[in-house]
């Protein structure tokens, strides 16, 4: 086999720590290998103690703990064929915990409480049961406004297993799908797949694409592709390493139509033949959730390729690694100078895996080639981001709360010009908000974001002297913009069907839909507070974000009598466009 290599300098992050105190980096990658057959008998282990949430299907187009850029895929997305309306049954007996509403995130969501005190959520729902329809309708009627959050205490909305609570939709964030979560006793997420009832269909062995060690210092990447069939991939070329590393994996599993986007769930490293160090995504405690950022490298990762850091970033320490493994991941001093062998081996939920094997070269300066070599890793060194406040001018401020990053990095706030700055470096991933406190004298001035699209806006509270805002997701450029322009309301049409998805759900309640398409350039759209009339009837609208358009359900017998529509829409910044329309209907 031909090995082809390629030295590259890299200028490299200097005070990098994304596993741990990193800077600078040396890379083997290996081409993609993949196992063979999947295996015939499944490896779930979990009690059979939740029910599959709907029939209809039982394919899978996202997974658990799919990378996102702010936080892990906290369920799984079963597929209702694009379409809308199938039912969606109780996982397990308990009672309607809270139920929310809103036109981003999961949109319409349910949330039940089991006797056991753990949790199942179902999100991007259609509508309710009728029961608590008629408890959300009562709450939008009281707050005057769409979105709406309800809790409830046990005994209210008691559910059975089996017991139809909803109808699967699109609402929120996404097409037509189901969105499924199980959460344990401490809320922490739980990869709802490992039950031996809650079964998905096709699954396919995970793939290794690439295997990757960073060093600490050299600043130094070599880059080679290997090949190999069956299961086995492996990298003849010896590796000399003179400074400590971890390694880094780029690999996916796939089910169904996917095409191997998603994580494996089980990565486990062995240097010599013995254990190193492992990663489980089918668990993910609560606080770990908005800290993928940690567990993702970004020097390597691009698109769709996501590349897992198997070492334990001690300043955000992880609960997905192998829980009590004293073991960093970081290997140094502790082990001889020579020649080592690694197995990087990946697992789905259902015992399909995959392996790479190859070998390095360690040769650390002043270490000795004793034999005795333990296996414990140098620890890794934690340099936590420590709280600061930056004021690039008198009138403006950006607080840091400590850890609000996934490394420690040198950061700076630049005041471009008097309504507008820039946070550096750019990008760069938050796990904790920022507070923006900027002298302003102007209550109608409006903070927004810089992002790939346009201008976004950022909820704040400006009361004429100073605004204050929380910034959070990522790092970037700020600026303080006026909007003055009104929304744009489409013509309003009316459809007995739904009018963006089939639905396979009856019309129960002889209702037609009245929709209509409606954006904003800038500020975007008053989501809460989309106003219908018919007649002396009001209505409050549902926002589709991925359609940017609005609708409801009207009584029919209404319409036939009031063909007169008036439609009210504002902006977040208050501008307000009042639509009045005759439609035809029969």
């Amino acid at each position: 086999m031909q090995l082809s290599s390629t030295v590259i300098r890299s200028a490299g992050w200097r005070q990098a720590v994304v596993a741990v105190s990193l800077a600078t980096y040396f890379v083997l990658a290996l081409d993609f290998c993949y196992a063979g057959s999947p295996g015939r008998d499944s490896k779930k282990t979990a009690n059979e103690t939740y029910l599959f949430p709907t029939d209809a299907s039982h394919q899978i187009n996202s997974g658990f703990a799919d990378y996102r850029e702010t936080h892990f895929h906290g369920g799984i997305d079963i597929s209702t064929n694009g379409r809308i309306g199938y039912p969606v049954y109780a996982a397990k007996s308990g009672y309607v915990y809270r139920v929310s509403v809103s036109p981003y995130g999961y949109g319409k969501m349910i949330l039940l409480r089991h006797d056991d005190s753990t949790f199942t959520l179902y999100g991007h729902l259609s509508e309710f049961s009728k029961k608590i329809q008629k408890l959300v309708e009562t709450a939008r009627k009281k707050e005057k406004k769409y979105g709406v959050r309800l809790r409830f205490q046990s005994g209210e909305i008691p559910v059975r297993r089996g017991e139809i609570i909803a109808r699967t939709g699109a609402t929120g964030i996404g097409g037509p799908h189901l969105h499924f979560e199980i959460h344990g006793k401490n809320y922490s997420y739980i990869d709802p797949l490992i039950y031996k009832s809650v079964d998905v269909t096709g699954y396919r062995t995970p793939r290794i694409f690439n295997v990757a060690v960073r060093e600490f210092n050299s600043g130094l990447t070599e880059v080679s592709s290997v090949s190999g069939r069956d299961g086995e991939c492996r990298s003849n070329e010896e590796f000399h390493l003179n400074e400590p590393f971890y390694f880094i994996v780029h690999a996916a599993d796939s089910y169904g139509r996917e095409n191997f986007k998603r994580p494996p769930k089980y990565i486990t490293l062995k240097i010599d033949g013995r254990d190193f160090i492992s990663l489980n995504l089918t668990r993910i405690a609560t606080d770990d959730y908005l800290d993928i950022n940690s567990l993702v490298d970004f020097e390597l990762s691009r698109g769709s390729k996501t590349y897992y850091i198997l070492c334990v970033n001690r300043a955000i320490p992880f609960s997905v690694f192998t829980p009590g493994a004293p073991l960093s991941g970081l290997v140094g001093r502790n082990f001889t100078n020579g020649i080592h062998t690694y197995e990087i081996t990946v697992k789905d939920e259902d015992g399909n895996e995959a392996t790479a094997t190859g070998k390095f070269v360690l040769g650390l300066p002043g270490s000795s080639t004793r034999t005795n070599g333990s296996m414990a890793a140098d620890p890794a060194v934690p340099l936590p981001f420590s709280e600061r406040t930056i004021s690039p001018s008198p009138a403006l401020s950006v607080q840091f709360p400590a850890n609000c990053f996934t490394r420690n990095i040198d950061v700076s706030v630049h005041q471009q010009s008097p309504d507008s700055f820039q946070i550096e470096p750019a990008g760069e991933p938050l796990r904790k908000k920022l507070k923006v406190t900027w002298k302003v004298n102007d209550a109608g001035l409006l903070l927004f974001r810089k992002l790939r699209y346009g201008w976004s806006h950022i909820p704040y509270s400006n009361d004429g002297k100073v605004l204050t805002a929380e910034v959070g997701f990522r790092t970037g450029e700020f600026a303080l913009l006026r909007d003055n322009v009104p929304p744009i309301v489409d013509r309003i049409r009316v459809s007995r069907k739904n009018p963006f998805y089939r639905s396979v759900a009856p019309n129960e309640f002889n209702r037609v839909f009245v929709y209509f398409r409606v954006s904003d350039k800038l500020s975007g759209i008053n989501t809460d507070d989309i106003l219908l009339k018919v007649g002396s009837k009001e209505y409050l609208c549902e926002y589709d974000v991925d359609k940017h358009a609005a609708m409801c359900r009207v009584d029919a017998g209404l319409l036939r009598r009031q063909r007169r529509i008036t439609v009210v829409v504002a902006d977040n910044a208050g501008n307000e466009r009042t639509v009045v329309s005759k439609v035809k209907f029969r």
